[in-house]
């Protein structure tokens, strides 16, 4: 292993360097603040709901066992049925993806691209998407 010792130029030139990505990257965080409109008034009244949600959370209520059972079962009932669906929908996309069974190989082509697609969004980035689009709860977005 060599003992290489960076000449004083090149060290001069690489500190430099960090120090214009560091003024940069600060710059970039103030005008991100002030295109946000991140106001200390704005901070106060957050924390002020804040505080206020933490107060109603603490100390717990588990007064109603009955009402978190049932909740509790719904979720686990929401899962199941979504991985269910989710099992027949890949199914199907798989025949039509394997290149011998697809009617056309441009099919195969587009379906695995969806799903090279699919695979590179976040799954929180989908949650997302899907709350904004049909809601939270069971229930929603159900067209039935």
């Amino acid at each position: 292993m060599s003992n290489h010792v960076p000449s004083p130029i090149k060290a001069e030139k690489e500190r430099t360097t960090k120090q214009l990505i560091g003024i940069v990257a600060v710059v970039f965080f103030f005008f991100s603040i002030l295109q946000l409109n991140i106001v200390p008034a704005r901070m106060l009244a957050a924390f002020d709901g804040f505080s206020h949600i933490l107060g109603t959370m603490l100390p717990p209520v588990i007064d109603e066992p009955i009402n978190i059972f049932s909740a509790a079962l719904e979720s686990l009932q929401v899962a199941i049925m979504g991985t269910l669906i989710g099992i027949v929908f890949s199914v199907v996309l798989a025949l039509f993806a394997a290149k011998n069974l697809a009617p056309h190989w441009s099919i195969s082509y587009g379906i695995k691209g969806f799903a090279a697609f699919v695979r590179a969004v976040p799954a929180l980035i989908w949650a997302l998407l899907f709350i904004v689009a049909v809601g939270l709860g069971p229930h929603r977005g159900s067209w039935l």
